[in-house]
């Protein structure tokens, strides 16, 4: 009797480890929406925007300075209108050589004489 009951537990466990694994289906969870915030607001970039247009529009300015002024005016422009958008890799490297050309302009009228 005993052999028996032995001989029909190894049955059932040997059919039991031959059935396929039940079906488990996974629900993939929606990805969070990723914001970043901005770095700058547009209330400041609005006000330097009116701020360097109002200096352009002045009569005492040389043609240096108006220049370069033109050249940060559109600069904060540009940042303007990245940072009130979704901006893409492309958006920030537009950016960052406006940037660095502005800086640089800024060099030469004040500081590599």
């Amino acid at each position: 009797m005993r052999k028996s009951i032995i001989t029909l537990v190894f049955f059932f466990l040997s059919a039991f480890g031959c059935l396929p694994a039940p079906d488990r289906h996974v629900v993939p969870q929606p990805k969070p929406e990723v914001r970043t915030l901005s770095l700058v607001s547009t209330d400041v970039l609005d006000e330097r925007i009116r701020v360097i247009s109002r200096i352009l529009s002045e009569r005492g300015l040389s043609e240096k300075d108006r220049k370069l002024a033109s050249d940060v005016l559109s600069s904060y422009v540009l940042l303007r209108e990245v940072v009130s958008s979704q901006p893409t890799r492309l958006d920030y490297q537009m950016v960052i050589h406006d940037l660095f050309r502005c800086l640089s302009l800024f060099d030469e009228k004040y500081f590599l004489r």
